[in-house]
C-alpha cells in the first residue's frame, strides 16, 4: 500500500508527464507549421539574441553535446534557416548564421509557442498563473540542486526507492509557461530537445 507522501509524488510525477507531452505535442503541431522541429527553436532563440556562434558555444548554451548541435544545424540548414560558415580566423570552427528565412521567425515563432501556452494556462486567474510558474520555477530549482547525501540514502534504502526516480515522468518546460522570460527558472543545461 502506498504511503500518502508516496501517492502524491506518483500523482506528480503523472500529471507532469501528462501536462509535459500535451505541451510538447502542441508545440511540435505548431512549429511544423514554419518548418520548425522541437529543439530547433532553441538553437534559433539563442541565435537571435547573438548570431554566429559557434557549434561549441551553441552546445553550451543550450546545455547539449556538440554532435547533437551538428546534426540540428544540418538539417536547419537544408530546411533554409541558417547557414553553416567556416570561420575565416580558424578553419577547425564552423559558426552558425541565420538567413533571412531563420530571422524572419524572430517574432512570429516566439508568438505562437505563447499561444500553446496560452492555450495551456487557459482558465486560471492572472494569480494563479503567477502561483503556478513560482512553483514550477521551484520545482525546477529542486532539481537543478544535487540531492543532499541524506535524502539519496534515505532514498535508496526504501523499498522501491529507485525504481519510483528511474521511472521519472519527463519534464516541462520552463519556457513554455514564460518562467525563463520573468525569471524566475534559472537557465541551467539540461539535455533533450526542451532545453
Amino acid at each position: 500500500m502506498l504511503s500518502v507522501v508516496s501517492a502524491q509524488q506518483r500523482k506528480f510525477r503523472n500529471v507532469l508527464a501528462q501536462v509535459a507531452r500535451e505541451i510538447k505535442g502542441a508545440s511540435a503541431e505548431v512549429m511544423r507549421q514554419v518548418g520548425v522541429h522541437v529543439g530547433q527553436n532553441f538553437l534559433l532563440q539563442e541565435l537571435w539574441e547573438e548570431d554566429g556562434l559557434t557549434l561549441g558555444e551553441l552546445a553550451r548554451r543550450m546545455g547539449v553535446e556538440v554532435p547533437t548541435v551538428t546534426r540540428m544545424s544540418r538539417r536547419m540548414e537544408t530546411a533554409g534557416l541558417v547557414v553553416r560558415v567556416t570561420d575565416p580566423y580558424d578553419r577547425r570552427m564552423v559558426r552558425i548564421n541565420l538567413t533571412g528565412q531563420g530571422n524572419a521567425l524572430r517574432d512570429r515563432l516566439p508568438a505562437m509557442l505563447d499561444a500553446v501556452a496560452g492555450r495551456a494556462l487557459a482558465g486560471l486567474t492572472t494569480a494563479q498563473r503567477e502561483e503556478l510558474i513560482k512553483l514550477l520555477g521551484q520545482v525546477a530549482g529542486n532539481m537543478t540542486r544535487p540531492a543532499s547525501r541524506g535524502a539519496a540514502m534515505a532514498h535508496r534504502h526504501r523499498p522501491g526507492g529507485n525504481d519510483a526516480v528511474s521511472r521519472g515522468a519527463g519534464s516541462i518546460p520552463a519556457e513554455a509557461f514564460g518562467a525563463r522570460e520573468l525569471g524566475s527558472v534559472p537557465k541551467r543545461p539540461r539535455a533533450g530537445p526542451w532545453r
